[in-house]
């Protein structure tokens, strides 16, 4: 019995842990109605204790009772403690809500980054010992089993106006031609190189090709020191039509 305790202890402390952001935020949503009721029932109380105080001297010295702010003070200090430690424990949740996402997606981006070292050391490894012709293959392959997986249908191809060759990339199909692709990603790296743009997004580059923004892409993208490289393959679908797919050489990292 006690180690199941200890078991529900130790899960349900996990639990809390993994979700203490929403937690905190939650708290601090329900504070900010309670801070506000405890304060108008507080100043309700207050209120009839003024009452009672200048009816209790009336009664006693036959005069209205005027007091000072050192008298108002210590008669009314110990109504509004409860809306002052209400206010401190939103507050309290709000920030704590706050430091523990900014932690975590600090660790994130760490972790993120360690990732893509370690992945780009394994590439560079794979491709000195198999050879680049042999890696060439490999991600043809690669490029053929996404279009294979993903089949394009007509009302999916984005008809961009600037070219008719089918091409693909991140998942989106679309009517363009390889050298204003090449045109659009020199022009996109200029922006970065001669700093008109610190930061360039996946969307932003979409925009571009003239494909759809997504949620993903907003955040991601590349700066001077990543700047976009695109390697190109193509391959057939299944209806024999040869197809350019777009692979990004150079990963978009996080903004932050």
């Amino acid at each position: 019995m006690m180690l199941s305790i200890r078991k529900f202890i130790k899960i349900l402390g996990a639990a809390i842990s993994k979700n203490s952001p929403h937690i905190l935020t939650v708290l601090a949503a329900l504070g900010i109605p309670a801070t506000a009721l405890l304060a108008i029932r507080n100043d309700r109380d207050a209120g009839l204790a003024f009452g009672q105080k200048g009816k209790e001297v009336y009664e006693r010295e036959h005069t209205v009772w005027n007091p000072t702010k050192k008298e108002l003070v210590k008669l009314y200090w110990k109504y509004y403690i409860p809306a002052v430690l209400m206010g401190l424990i939103t507050m309290g949740c709000t920030i704590g809500s706050n430091r523990i996402g900014t932690r975590r997606i600090a660790a994130l981006a760490g972790a993120y980054s360690l990732k893509e070292v370690a992945f780009s050391e394994y590439k560079d490894k794979v491709a000195e010992l198999m050879g680049k012709g042999k890696e060439q293959k490999v991600r043809d392959e690669l490029a053929a089993d996404s279009v294979r997986n993903n089949p394009p249908s007509d009302n999916a191809v984005i008809i961009t106006g600037k070219g008719d060759y089918l091409c693909y990339v991140s998942g989106q199909y679309f009517r363009s031609d390889i050298e204003k692709i090449r045109q659009i990603i020199q022009d996109f790296n200029e922006s970065l190189q001669n700093q008109w743009e610190i930061f360039r997004s996946v969307n932003d580059f979409h925009e571009l090709l003239g494909l759809k923004r997504t949620d993903l892409g907003e955040d991601v993208g590349w700066d001077v020191n990543n700047i976009l490289k695109v390697h190109f393959t193509t391959c057939l679908t299944d209806a024999n039509e040869p197809c350019i797919v777009l692979a990004y050489q150079t990963k978009p990292k996080h903004l932050y």
